[in-house]
This record gives C-alpha cells, sequence and structure tokens, in this order.
C-alpha cells in the first residue's frame, strides 16, 4: 500500500507537470519529442539517474566520516528533495541545502549544525571542479 506521503507528493508532482504542460502546449512537447532521438533522450535520463546516484553517494561518504551514515536508502530521498528545491528556489542553487540538512538532522536525529556542516562539505567538494578551471 502506498504511503499518505507519497501519493500527495506524487499528485503534487503530477499537478506541476500538468500546469506545465499546459503553459508549454502538449503540441509542442509532442512535436519535441518526435523531432529527437529517443535513444540520446533515454542516455540522457540514464546519466541523469546515474548522477543523482553518485551525489548520494558522496555525500553518504561525508555523512559516514562524520558519524552520521544513514545509508544510501535513506539518503537518496534527501538528495532528491534538495535538488527539487533547488530547481524551484529564486536562488538557483542553494536553496535545497539548508532542506537537505534538514531531512538529516529529523530522520538521523542529529544536531542541525551538524547535518549542515556535512551539506557545506559536498557542496565545497561540488564547487571544487570549477575553482580548478577557473584557476587553469
Amino acid at each position: 500500500m502506498i504511503n499518505k506521503k507519497v501519493l500527495i507528493f506524487l499528485l503534487f508532482g503530477l499537478a506541476i507537470m500538468a500546469v506545465m504542460l499546459y503553459f508549454i502546449g502538449i503540441d509542442e512537447v509532442i512535436e519535441a519529442l518526435k523531432l529527437s532521438n529517443l535513444w540520446l533522450v533515454l542516455l540522457a535520463i540514464v546519466i541523469q539517474i546515474f548522477t543523482y546516484f553518485l551525489y548520494t553517494w558522496r555525500w553518504n561518504i561525508i555523512n559516514k566520516t562524520a558519524d552520521m551514515d544513514l545509508g544510501i536508502k535513506k539518503s537518496l530521498p534527501m538528495v532528491l528533495v534538495s535538488l527539487a528545491v533547488n530547481n524551484i528556489t529564486p536562488s538557483g542553487r542553494g536553496g535545497g541545502e539548508p532542506v537537505r540538512a534538514y531531512l538529516l538532522a529529523k530522520e538521523g536525529h542529529f544536531k542541525f549544525e551538524d547535518t549542515f556542516a556535512t551539506v557545506i562539505a559536498d557542496r565545497a567538494l561540488d564547487t571544487f571542479p570549477f575553482v580548478i578551471l577557473a584557476i587553469l
């Protein structure tokens, strides 16, 4: 049986998709899909899902070093929620990090300050390659 909270979020997500399709137009979406190479679209989806697992794995390694290990299975939804919040907040990136820290604190009964530190460390690792490229 589906959890009530999961059902609410699923319906909320479907409502957002419906509003987006309304404003964009279903015909335009169908036309774009007809023009695209569906194998490349599928490949992009698979790579994106793999990237989400890599983000979660990296954060999980940081959490383990801070004795806040909840495992990949519990960490993945936290990462996905924070990425979703990042996508809908005006700041672009950075809006979901406090949410991720809050979810980790709530789920693992850790102090928010400690969980926020792991999120900041994760973001620093996220930014590090760009700093190196800028220096080069």
